[in-house]
């Protein structure tokens, strides 16, 4: 196998494992919102995720970043998009759902197409437009199915377009401009930095009377918050940027469209039953990767006239 085959295997199989962890939080993030406040949870999710990598880092023999990591690239990487984009998606959860909210992280990979597109690093093609689409329509069908109830418009799908924004920009900013520390040092100084910025403007929203956090410190909430801050979303992210640094945040992206369909496995495997929409979704998704990686057919070479004389 070559090298650059066995990097889009392995990409495309650290992303999948990477959205199977992250699929976890939709359901467990939803069980929370019923009693914390959203901005309270997504302190808690970026703060613990940071917390949750320090071990991989003492391991790694990189625990010095904390203290000496490049923070100025750091902040400017991780700090305001990824603040952001966890406030939104908290926020835009509790004023949505969760079937809604998993149709609109299907806009990850145009979003992240167009953002490569307008920095040069991508060109318009018939092959990334079919891969596109089918990824699109995939998640679509996958998350939309007759016992999805109303899908009308409630106002948190704003912040939720927003916050597939701000991840889409974020993941390209990490690899772009923290590419001299370890995966695991640049994830968890983000996670590290998004924690500071949105505590900071959290905290000063509380302070001025603008919101009124609250939360129910029970075993269970502080249990699934442990498991989505530094499982689903920590090492979740750990292996999103592995599988970015081999295959790129756009196709990278074309695997959220799978959650939907993980989501219904670990379903069944809890006693649930199989929805056929989210199969034949799942089969769209699959078919987009593989539209985009098929390798281009390389121009035969013409064959050697015998020179005559």
């Amino acid at each position: 196998m070559s090298q650059d085959k066995s990097q889009r295997l392995a990409g495309n199989a650290l992303a999948a494992a990477s959205m199977v962890l992250w699929s976890t939080s939709f359901p467990a993030t939803d069980i929370i919102l019923q009693t914390w406040h959203p901005l309270a949870t997504a302190i808690g999710r970026l703060g613990i995720g940071a917390l949750g990598l320090l071990p991989l880092m003492w391991w790694q023999g990189n625990i010095s970043d904390v203290i000496h990591g490049p923070w100025k690239k750091v902040f400017r990487a991780g700090g305001l998009s990824l603040g952001i984009a966890t406030i939104t998606l908290n926020v835009g959860m509790m004023y949505s759902n969760p079937v809604t909210a998993a149709v609109i992280v299907t806009m990850m990979p145009p979003i992240a197409f167009l953002l490569a597109v307008i920095e040069g690093e991508q060109r318009i093609t018939v092959k990334w437009m079919v891969g596109i689409g089918l990824a699109v329509a995939g998640g679509t069908w996958a998350s939309i199915h007759e016992d999805t109830g109303n899908l009308g418009f409630q106002g948190g799908e704003i912040l939720l377009v927003v916050s597939v924004t701000c991840f889409a920009w974020y993941s390209r900013a990490v690899v772009r401009h923290l590419g001299m520390i370890s995966t695991a040092s640049a994830t968890a100084l983000t996670l590290f930095a998004g924690t500071l910025v949105s505590g900071a403007a959290i905290g000063l929203a509380q302070a001025t009377g603008m919101i009124e956090l609250y939360y129910e410190p029970t075993l269970k909430t502080f249990g699934l918050l442990f498991w989505i801050a530094a499982v689903a979303n920590g090492y979740g992210m750990l292996l999103w940027f592995f599988a970015v640094s081999r295959i790129g945040v756009t196709i990278s992206s074309f695997h959220q469209n799978l959650v939907p369909f993980y989501v219904m496995l670990m379903a069944v495997l809890l006693g649930g039953f199989v929805v056929l929409e989210q199969v034949y979704g799942a089969l769209l998704v699959v078919g987009g990767v593989l539209v985009t990686q098929w390798p281009a057919r390389r121009p035969k070479r013409a064959k050697k006239q015998p020179q005559q004389g």
